[in-house]
């Protein structure tokens, strides 16, 4: 795998990788920038907030994440260059450059929801400014035909060919890594195995490329082994040093100029390592490291043109997506997902050993076996929400009309609910909503997710028909049960209402005015009594009962012969654990762990939980 004259892999790494301090400057820029930057965003309330489906998570949480990674990665980059002989200063104004713009353009996007075609018209943009910079894809080789001599370095057809792959690199890199940044934690810990990655394919070239170590090889005419081995130091530390506040649970998100950010620069990698014809091997295991991304990326458009979806809208259909819908908790998602990305780079750097066409035969097995097995494993399936059987299901509606809905309160679970019912009813038409009614009388008359408040509850009334129903959004439940009173008072029946994206189990019952919103695992033996509410990303497992207007709140786990009484709250990320009671009325408070019986009207907090004070029953 190195070179015939090479010494040991210890010297080679401590010849190669001398500009160390890159990485130590990186790694605590973006410690040290992350905080200051998440103050800043939760300042200027530049949050990415919760919406059902596709942002379940449990509160609004802040961005800019990517431009403490870009910072973090372009200053210790910037003092490298000028603090040497400054070789490789106009390739790097030029990558600096890019990355910039493409970074500018998803904060734009994170602010403001630019159109998909805005974000592409920059990608290639910068993908033929890279070219026109002297960063190219010329890895093509040349072909002869009968004397005709087709794609010789320098033919217009040579540099077509070359600009239409780096476009393409460019612009798949950068969309793919986005779509990647699904879960806590899980875009960022595979850049850094990505990172990590190119810094040992950069390290193999760069061993080739040290005069003395191999002869007569493509090594010695490379001419960016450093510029690589310092760009991959850099990306490393940034984004393994952010990951500290990216995992589960995050305190800061990436968003869309980050998560691009770094497919551009994974995309610029790819290209340095095809700067000429001989090093068609290099840019293969450029892509084989990238084997993760491609691979959540290819399935997601294949399911969106089975299921008859646009190609740019959102969805479940990712790969991490699918693994939690089967039951997997986040964490447990995004540590298979850092296996596999850690197998592909094993894959591509132990595979750089083999003649090239070995590679190429070897890499179209694996993609054959990998699609064998997202094909029997049921990821591309057509699932019930596609265009085919929307058809269906309205053709088969037209007999039953929509029922009239009003949502009883106008906070954030009511939007959440809203989204939830939008969602239900692009499956099958299920509910009109007719709008919130709020005892907040200066709500009356706005506009949320463009439904309108009508009124009080109270008013109720003044909107009964033959077909209406209700619904109580709030996370108090003994406002609940005075919504749910207010029905019953006007003859109104509660609806349940139950987001798509959620499991429940074999053997479990759900009673009337039950709110499970999105991302829920509700598995065998489960009851739901009156008007539960259960928020987004919930676990509750086998042989738990939860009383009337009981309250779960994002992410609380409940598991093993639980009982929950009447009126209790369960805070935010608690974990209740077998076979103990949550008292009536009682309060477990946020990240709280339970294994034991709770009394009635008590609030506990801490982890492990600890009783802090009694509380009063509430009047109703």
């Amino acid at each position: 795998m190195l070179p015939p004259n090479a010494p040991s892999l210890i010297e080679v790494i401590r010849t190669l990788w001398q500009p160390w301090w890159v990485y130590v400057i990186s790694f605590a820029a973006v410690v040290v920038l992350t905080p200051l930057l998440r103050s800043l965003a939760i300042r200027w309330q530049f949050y990415d907030r919760p919406e059902g489906l596709l942002k379940p998570h449990a509160r609004p949480t802040a961005y800019l994440g990517g431009l403490a990674i870009f910072i973090a990665w372009v200053l210790p980059v910037l003092i490298w260059v000028f603090s040497g002989s400054g070789q490789y200063l106009g390739e790097i104004m030029a990558i600096v450059l890019g990355g910039a713009i493409l970074l500018s353009l998803g904060l734009v996007d994170d602010l403001k929801k630019i159109r998909p075609t805005y974000r592409l018209i920059g990608q290639i943009a910068v993908a033929v400014g890279l070219y026109i910079s002297g960063v190219r894809f010329e890895a093509i080789p040349e072909i002869t035909i009968q004397g005709l001599v087709f794609f010789a370095p320098g033919s217009s057809e040579f540099i077509a060919a070359g600009v239409f792959i780096q476009i393409l690199l460019v612009t798949g890199a950068s969309n793919a890594i986005n779509l990647l940044d699904g879960l806590d934690g899980l875009c960022s810990g595979v850049s850094v195995i990505i990172a990590v990655g190119f810094l040992l394919v950069a390290t193999h070239i760069g061993a080739w490329a040290v005069p003395g170590w191999c002869a007569n090889m493509v090594g010695p005419t490379y001419r960016f082994n450093e510029l690589a081995i310092v760009l991959a130091m850099a990306l490393t530390a940034a984004a393994l040093g952010f990951l500290l506040y990216n995992f589960n649970p995050a305190t800061i998100f990436l968003g869309d100029a980050g998560s691009t950010f770094l497919g551009y620069l994974a995309a610029v990698f790819i290209i340095l390592f095809a700067d000429k014809p001989g090093m068609i091997k290099w840019f293969l295991a450029g892509l084989m490291i990238m084997g993760l991304p491609i691979f959540d990326t290819a399935l997601a458009l294949v399911r969106r043109l089975r299921n008859k979806r646009p190609i740019f809208g959102g969805d479940r259909s990712h790969f991490y997506d699918q693994l939690v819908d089967r039951g997997l908790s986040i964490r447990t998602t995004v540590v298979v997902s850092y296996g596999l990305a850690i197998l592909a780079v094993v894959v591509a750097v132990g595979t750089l050993a083999l003649r090239t066409r070995h590679i190429a035969l070897l890499y179209v097995l694996i993609l054959a076996a990998v699609a064998a097995l997202a094909a029997f494993g049921g990821f591309i399936k057509v699932d019930p929400s596609s265009a085919q059987t929307k058809r269906k299901s309205r053709s088969s509606s037209l007999a039953k009309p929509p029922k009239k809905l009003i949502i009883m309160g106008a906070g954030g679970l009511a939007r959440e609910l809203a989204n939830a019912v939008a969602q239900i009813n692009s499956i099958c038409p299920t509910f009109e909503l007719l709008g919130y009614l709020d005892d907040k009388q200066t709500l009356r008359g706005q506009k949320l997710l463009d439904l309108p408040v009508l009124g009080t509850v109270e008013q109720l009334g003044e909107y009964k028909s033959t077909d209406l129903w209700a619904v109580a959004a709030t996370g108090d439940g003994y406002v609940r049960e005075k919504f749910a009173r207010t029905a019953q008072h006007n003859n109104v029946p509660l609806a349940t209402i139950i987001h798509p994206s959620s499991t429940i189990g074999g053997d479990s019952s759900v009673q009337d005015g039950v709110f499970i919103a999105a991302a829920c695992v509700i598995t065998v033996n489960v009851y739901l009594d009156q008007a539960v509410l259960v928020n987004m990303g919930c676990t509750i497992a086998h042989d738990v009962r939860l009383g009337k207007f009981a309250s779960v709140h994002p992410g609380a786990r409940i598991s093993g012969e639980v009982i929950v009484k009447d009126y209790a709250l369960i805070g935010s990320q608690a974990v209740i654990l077998n076979k103990c009671t949550i008292g009536q009325g009682a309060v477990v408070a946020m990240g709280a762990v339970v294994a034991h019986d709770v009394p009635d009207y008590t609030l506990v907090a801490g982890n492990p939980a600890r009783i802090v004070k009694r509380l009063e029953k509430p009047g109703k």
